[in-house]
Order: structure tokens, then C-alpha cells, then sequence
């Protein structure tokens, strides 16, 4: 049987329904983050959009924050869910689902255009999509995006560097559009590192071989990349501009804190049995999300294998020294090598969880293990029934020791869980071995997908409940949520921000920033982008008297407190009240006070003043006058219509160019 594309897309979707069949079907909630950030963020957003405004400001969360400066805002393919309704559970769970799909199609197509049969590639892109950052990492959205779109980025700029066609430049600046945008930042400045370095060889053969015209062509064609993309990422660009002056993580964090939750050095036995994982925690050390690498036994068998090989390729050299280099970079404090990086490379000193950067061991371990895989089939056919032969020797004495040294250390549940893993194990790489000994049978090469499908499987359903899905049935938390307010319902006056419940248990699993849902002003949240101006606010001595106030308030009342204040309007970007006062006042609105605010008193505009450093007030003189604050950042709204244009440009020409290739394929046939 030929693999073809259709049938590869068919098989790895079945894959993701299979593995996470909980998730799919409905039957579980993700958890942790994926609920307490992602899934509010992305409601408000939506709701915002339906409202009929851009997601520029949060109203809800810390007193307000810009919504625009967190470029996931703009990630278009949460876009297509936005659009298409109100932002649900059901939505969250098939958008992790769709980078699930995306991470393995991603590796396919990377596996093959780096030479690797059908079957070779297919085994790389099961290991990748169900591997252990995938699973542990599953309530990082962010992260799992990351993911997702690393292989795209990587096969897209390697064809542009080999071909020199502007197709793949585009490509290229698509897939890392959607790699900056949806995924988190620090895998986004890693990925344009190991494209630089990428390129800094290629410039280097380039001036070996004394190629100078071509090198010349291909500096130019790079600039046009470098342009297209900062055209098309304007306002990811402007946002972060104007975000970092404010952020209380402006100027980077310290090294200790660059250091925490690293990946431990003892949670390398996840690469054999990550089942126990959900075992003896303190034995693990580490954030359980963080612990986990696993990408399948017969990959690891065959990254082992190399190592001892003959005959080793340049480009498998290239693989194996950026798995090393990227795994002793998540050992964090283990290794002086992070602490390198954050002295040494700009950027790297904004980023913490060392851990994070396990994603590319995992990524390139699989290349090299496929790209191996590849060379014995099609070369050593006795070689590799020689490698598993041996490990089918070597593992079960590994693991018996393993189970002796551990036996008092882990509990019983632990050890069980390795043995039956190991069991599990054995029989698949006896299975390998059985096939490989039937290589002149027609499609035994099937079995390599199949084999390794397995084996993920149950790595993933071993660990689905520790890092995956809460307890909770998605319809039911909906339900909640579909009781609650619409749209944007007027604050109510009457409450004190300080009465607003942070964290409720009303909607489980919901546990943090509830009060989005709610559409409740609050001082609290959940967030990585907070204000120092806020924190300074925060651990003043006037912080409870502040927050002991509604959303609008008279900083000075009158003597017969006679003012009234009724609000008219309010958006995530505006609100305009009627107020009434006899003696002038000043006007004190509970949101944070951020370049891009504006006030009006009667349609004149007004000076915004600070009022306790971090919120907004402004000068009311006595009479009835009608007041509206609006968020308008000029520089953003311009950067967004450059993004918006240039995005639209840049994939109507893709379409186009994909409409043409085909009707050329069409008139050859």
C-alpha cells in the first residue's frame, strides 16, 4: 500500500482522536493554564470582536490591561474560531486538538523534504505529535503552538535556502507570523537563532565555494524576508514596543529567576517510562508539567544506536548536536549553559522555565532517529536487525536494574507502572525485530508507524490525567458559562471593586480570572503582563482604601453629596457616563493609566492625570457634563491596518501562486 498524502492526513487525524479521545469526544475539560489564561483571554477577545470593537483593552482583569500587547491576540487561526461564534470550551479543546494534528503534519512534511520515505517520516511524526512535551506541556496553548509550527518553519527555510524561490520565502514568513503570534515568545526567539545560525553556515559554504554572486542574491532575498515579515507582524511589533517601558518585566528578569523549573536531570527516565510520572512526586522534583520527554522506545533505541554507528552524516551531526545543545539548555542550574545564554544572547534574559527549551531535543532527537532509520533501510538492512537485536537483549536488563535500584525509593504504584510500560516496550521492539527480519515482504516498512502509534498511545493515556484534562465534562462547565451576562452589561456602581469574588467555585473547574466571565471589573487576575506603576499600587498602603470604590468615583464629594454619576456606555475600550456636581471635582475611573487613553468632558478632549500613580482621573468642573475615556492607541491602530493589508497580500498571492501550480500540473497530465 502507497502511502499518499490524503491517506497520511487520514491516519495521523484517527491518531489524534485515538490518543486524545477524551478530549476530542467531550468528555474532559483541559486544565490548569489552558483554563485560567488561554480560554479567557480568548473568550474576551471574541467577545470583544462581537461587540463590534477591536480587542485592544481587557477591562477586567488588574484593573485593565492591554489586550493588544499579548500577540496571541492576533494569532489568525484563533481567528477562524473567533469568527465563527462565541469562544467555548468546545473551541479551546478543538484548537489544541488541531496543533496536535498541525505539530505531526508539520514533522511529516519537514521528515520528507529532508529526504525520509513515507514510512520514516510518518514514524517521526507520531513520535513528535504525541511526544512528551506535547502531553505535558498540553495546558501551555501557547506553547503547544510553538510546537505546532516549529517544523513548518524550519522545512519552509530550508527549501527557501536550497531553491531560492519566493514561495517558500513566503512560507516562511507566514509560518513564523503564525509562530510569533500564537505560540509563546521565548520558542519564537529560539526558532530565529537556529534560523540565523542556519544561515550564517550556509553563508559560510557559500564563501568557501566562492559563490559571491548566489550569496549576494540570497543576502537580498533575506532582507525581502526580513521586510515582508516586520510588514506583516506590525502590530505584534508596535504592541510589544509600546508594552515593554510598562511592564514590570521591561528590562528582563533576574538569573535565578531565568533559572526556575528547569528540567531535571533525573526526570530523564521519562525517555522510558514516563507512566511513573504520575507517582511519587517529590521523587520528580520538578513542575509536573515539565518532566516529561518521552518519544517513543524504538526512536530512542535508534538515537542510541547512532551513537555507536559507522558512517555518520553531516546533517545527523547536525541533529545530534542540537538535541545535546538544547537538553543540557533546559538542565538549567545542572549546566552553566543557560546561565551562558542569558549573559550572552539578547532576549535570553526575559525567559524563564529552562524546561521549555526540551521541545527542541525532543525535535531534533526524532530527525536524527528517522534520518538513521532512513540510512539502514535503505543501506544497512543487516546492521539494523543487528541494533535490534541487541536491544532486545539490552532493555529488559536495563529495566530490571532500573526496578532494583528504585525498589524502596518509588511506591509500589510507581514501580508497576514501569514494569507494565517495559513489558509493553519489549513486545513492541520484538515485534520490530520480527519485521525487520521480513524486510523482503512487500510493506513491512507499515509496521514502523503502526508500532510506534502504539507505544505513544499508551504513554499518552498514561499520563492523560496528570497534565492533560480535569475531572469536569465540558458541557457542564458551558452551561454554567451560557448563563452568564452577554455582551458587555453595564458596571454596576453600587459594587466596590474590592467585593468583586476573584476566585470562585461556582463554574469548576474554572478557578482564576472568573471575574472575565462574569464581565466584573477586578483587581485581581492571572496574567504575565502586569504594570509596575499597578505593583507599586498593589503594595501601597492606599490600595484597599482605592479598591474600596466602584469602577467610577468622585475623588473629592461635596459637602451634601450631591454628585451623581450614571453610566451610559461601556466597551472593552470606552466607557461615558452623565455626571452631575456642584463644586468641581475630579473623576476617578479604576482602570490602569497607559499611553493610548484619551478623555472627553462634553466631546472636548481633556488631560488625563494619574491618580495613585497607576489609574486615571481627571478635573470635573461643577454642572451636569457628559465624560467618556477611550482607549485609541494611534501607533497600534496604524501598525494593525499595515499587518492587516500585508497579511491579506501576502496569502491572496499564496492562493494565487497554489491556483497556478496546480492548472500547470493539470496542463502537463
Amino acid at each position: 500500500m502507497k502511502l499518499t498524502p490524503k491517506k497520511i492526513l487520514l491516519i495521523m487525524l484517527v491518531a489524534v482522536l485515538a490518543a486524545f479521545w477524551q478530549v476530542a469526544f467531550f468528555r474532559n475539560t483541559l486544565k490548569w493554564d489552558a483554563l485560567d489564561i488561554s480560554f479567557p483571554w480568548r473568550f474576551i477577545v471574541t467577545a470583544t470582536a462581537w461587540h463590534g470593537e477591536l480587542p485592544l483593552w481587557n477591562p477586567f482583569q488588574f484593573l485593565g490591561f492591554s489586550q493588544h500587547s499579548d500577540p496571541q491576540t492576533w494569532y489568525p487561526v484563533f481567528w477562524l474560531f473567533a469568527l465563527a461564534g462565541k469562544y467555548t470550551l468546545y473551541s479551546l479543546s478543538l484548537e489544541f486538538l488541531l496543533h496536535i494534528f498541525l505539530a505531526g503534519w508539520g514533522m511529516f512534511r519537514l521528515s520528507r523534504s529532508r529526504g525520509l520515505i513515507s514510512e520514516a517520516a510518518l514514524f517521526c511524526a507520531i513520535g513528535y505529535m504525541f511526544s512528551g512535551f506535547f502531553v505535558g506541556n498540553a495546558q501551555h496553548l501557547g506553547w503547544i503552538v510553538s510546537g505546532a509550527w516549529l517544523p513548518f518553519v524550519l522545512e519552509a527555510y530550508l527549501r527557501f535556502l536550497e531553491k531560492g524561490k519566493f514561495r517558500h520565502l513566503a512560507l516562511t514568513v507566514l509560518y513564523l507570523f503564525f509562530l510569533f503570534t500564537g505560540g509563546y515568545l521565548a520558542f519564537f526567539v529560539t526558532t530565529v537563532y537556529i534560523l540565523f545560525g542556519i544561515f550564517l553556515w550556509h553563508t559560510y559554504r557559500e564563501i568557501r565555494n566562492k559563490k559571491f554572486a548566489r550569496l549576494a542574491r540570497q543576502w537580498k532575498s533575506h532582507l525581502l524576508l526580513g521586510v515582508i515579515f516586520a510588514a506583516v507582524s506590525a502590530v505584534v511589533w508596535a504592541s510589544l514596543i509600546d508594552l515593554v517601558p510598562v511592564m514590570h518585566r521591561g528590562n528582563g528578569i533576574p538569573l535565578e529567576r531565568a533559572l526556575s523549573v528547569p528540567f531535571y536531570p533525573v526526570d530523564l527516565l521519562s525517555l522510558f517510562f514516563p507512566a511513573a510520572q504520575n507517582f511519587n512526586r517529590a521523587f520528580w522534583i520538578g513542575d509536573q508539567s515539565m518532566i516529561n520527554v518521552f518519544f517513543g522506545i524504538l526512536p530512542l533505541m535508534l538515537f542510541v544506536s547512532w551513537l555507536f554507528s559507522k558512517g555518520k552524516k553531516s546533517a545527523e551531526w547536525w541533529y545530534f548536536a542540537g538535541a545535546l545543545f538544547f537538553l543540557a539548555v533546559s538542565l538549567g542550574q545542572s549546566l552553566p549553559l543557560r546561565a551562558w545564554l542569558y549573559y550572552a544572547l539578547p532576549l535570553f534574559n526575559y525567559f524563564r522555565i529552562p524546561a521549555l527549551f526540551r521541545l527542541f531535543f525532543v525535535f531534533f532527537s526524532l530527525l536524527l532517529a528517522g534520518t538513521f532509520l532512513n540510512r539502514m533501510i535503505a543501506h544497512h538492512k543487516r546492521r539494523l536487525r543487528i541494533i535490534t537485536a541487541v536491544a532486545l537483549f539490552v532493555f529488559p536488563l536495563f529495566a530490571s536494574l532500573l526496578l532494583f535500584f528504585l525498589t524502596g525509593k518509588l511506591e509500589d504504584k510507581a514501580l508497576h507502572a514501569i514494569f507494565r510500560q517495559a513489558a509493553l516496550e519489549e513486545v513492541l521492539l520484538f515485534v520490530f525485530w520480527y519485521f525487520v527480519l521480513r524486510m523482503k515482504k512487500a510493506n513491512w516498512r507499515l509496521v514502523l508507524p503502526g508500532l510506534i502509534f502504539i507505544d505513544m498511545l499508551f504513554a499518552v493515556q498514561g499520563n492523560l490525567h496528570m497534565s492533560v484534562i480535569d475531572d469536569f465534562r465540558p458541557s457542564q462547565t458551558q452551561a454554567g458559562l451560557n448563563r452568564l451576562p452577554k455582551g458587555f452589561p453595564v458596571p454596576d456602581l453600587n459594587q466596590r471593586i474590592a467585593t468583586v469574588r476573584q476566585r470562585t467555585p461556582d463554574i469548576r473547574p474554572l478557578w482564576r480570572n472568573v471575574p472575565t466571565f462574569y464581565k466584573q471589573i477586578s483587581f485581581d487576575g492571572y496574567s504575565p503582563y502586569q504594570y509596575r506603576n499597578w505593583l507599586a499600587l498593589e503594595d501601597s498602603s492606599v490600595f484597599r482604601e482605592v479598591i474600596d470604590h466602584p469602577l467610577l468615583f468622585f475623588r473629592k464629594e461635596n459637602g451634601d453629596d450631591s454628585t451623581r454619576i450614571a453610566i451610559t456606555g461601556f466597551g472593552a475600550n470606552y466607557i461615558e457616563a452623565d455626571v452631575s456636581l456642584n463644586e468641581p471635582s475630579e473623576l476617578v475611573y479604576l482602570q490602569n493609566f497607559k499611553n493610548g487613553w484619551q478623555a472627553f468632558i462634553d466631546g472636548k478632549a481633556t488631560t488625563i492625570q494619574p491618580a495613585c500613580r497607576a489609574l486615571m482621573k481627571v478635573p470635573v468642573p461643577s454642572g451636569e457634563h457628559h465624560v467618556r475615556f477611550r482607549y485609541h492607541p494611534a501607533k497600534v491602530l496604524i501598525a494593525l491596518a499595515v499587518s492587516a493589508i500585508s497579511f491579506f497580500l501576502l496569502v491572496l498571492w499564496l492562493l494565487w501562486d497554489t491556483f497556478l501550480r496546480k492548472r500547470r500540473k493539470k496542463t502537463v497530465a
